[in-house]
């Protein structure tokens, strides 16, 4: 091998180095972002909470759970409130000592006591599946319109008030003519959540 084709080896191997640590540096960049966005939730007056990453997602359960990197020995509980500082994340349903597993809102199995910000009717908000919201629980007469922001009640000792759950999208009159199937779409998207806030439960207050 020539001196020049040595070189030219040299430098090559040089401009791949620089390229990935542009790359990282673009990720820790985008990571501190993230952060500083989640650093400006406000948390409720006389509730701790805690950051934690999110670590995994299992394929059976994607639209469903994740796992997080803090558990028991970091002061988890089962039910305790996960948040973002975009809204509602879900709720902790598993931990153990250094992971717990989080219910996504999404789930066919949440729900979470909601309210029309504009017309303060009440329901219920249940997941869907695929990332879907619907609001359930609301009579056929009721005041829902698309575009209606649909936060947490507080009601039920879970969430706290006024935390974003979704935008109504869709209203239609169920088939048994006395209640409305009403679509959200979340607040949150929920397969790029990456930190999250965990909250400590009303229950646990002294």
């Amino acid at each position: 091998m020539t001196r020049a084709r040595v070189e030219n080896e040299r430098l090559r191997n040089e401009v791949d180095d620089l390229r990935l640590q542009l790359s990282r540096m673009a990720s820790v960049e985008a990571d501190n972002a993230r952060l500083q966005t989640i650093l400006k939730l406000k948390m409720p007056v006389g509730r701790q909470s805690r950051l934690a990453r999110v670590v995994s997602h299992d394929p059976s359960t994607w639209h469903a759970t994740f796992l997080i990197d803090a558990g028991r020995e970091d002061g988890v509980v089962t039910g305790s409130p996960v948040l973002t500082s975009q809204g509602v994340v879900g709720r902790v349903t598993e931990v153990t000592a250094t992971r717990s597993r989080v219910l996504l809102a999404s789930a066919p199995s949440s729900s979470v006591a909601a309210v029309d910000v504009r017309s303060q009717v009440r329901g219920i908000v249940c997941g869907s599946g695929y990332q879907g919201l619907k609001l359930q629980y609301v009579t056929a007469l009721s005041d829902i319109q698309s575009g209606d922001q649909v936060v947490s009640s507080g009601l039920g000792g879970v969430f706290p008030r006024g935390v974003p759950l979704g935008t109504v999208v869709r209203k239609a009159l169920s088939p048994n003519g006395l209640t409305m199937d009403i679509e959200l779409v979340p607040a949150v998207d929920f397969g790029s959540v990456d930190y999250v806030y965990i909250l400590e439960p009303l229950d646990e207050l002294p």
